[in-house]
């Protein structure tokens, strides 16, 4: 289960968020999978670098913690992850693909805004996603991990988005009254 859906505020999942970001240089957020989308994990920090942000989708949470954990300091320090560029990590073959901007606009990185200090200039980060290229041709055929492709206007990802705004707009709220 998500913290959220196990009772802790969208506050205090914020604060622990951001004191991770600033203790570290990056955080990462996983997303549960649920009956109409697969889960998925995203960092929060390689922005700062000039790297785009990694998401990895339908990986166990634990592999998606531990390339995270191995990639993101390498990233910070300066290791560029080029699309079209394959890497090996954790005994697997990745590839690195782009990231669609709708994926972006449809609330991909839900939680990036409200943990990265950020200005107009990056309100929008670009994102590369891990593709371990074992399922790389059943991602093409089906489409479900591809997220190169634009976004669907209706589904899991506008949802996710509004849900956010609308957690971020009650916290807000909260705090003025």
């Amino acid at each position: 289960m998500c913290n959220l859906c196990d009772g802790t505020s969208f506050e205090d999942q914020r604060r622990s968020l951001q004191q991770r970001f600033h203790e570290l240089g990056w955080t990462s957020v996983f997303v549960e999978p649920d009956e109409r989308s697969l889960g998925y994990g995203y960092t929060i920090g390689m922005t700062r670098v000039g790297r785009p942000e990694l998401v990895l989708v339908d990986e166990p949470p634990e592999v998606v913690a531990r390339v995270f954990e191995t990639l993101a300091p390498q990233i910070l320090a300066g290791r560029t992850l080029e699309t079209g560029t394959r890497l090996e990590l954790l005994g697997r073959s990745w590839s690195v693909l782009p990231i669609h901007r709708s994926q972006v606009r449809a609330g991909l990185l839900a939680w990036w805004p409200d943990v990265f200090p950020h200005c107009s200039c990056h309100s929008e980060p670009a994102a590369v996603q891990l593709i371990d290229d074992e399922v790389r041709a059943s991602a093409d055929d089906e489409g479900t991990r591809r997220l190169d492709q634009p976004a669907r206007p209706a589904g899991r990802a506008g949802t996710r988005a509004e849900r956010r705004r609308q957690e971020r707009a009650d916290a807000k709220r909260r705090r003025q009254g």
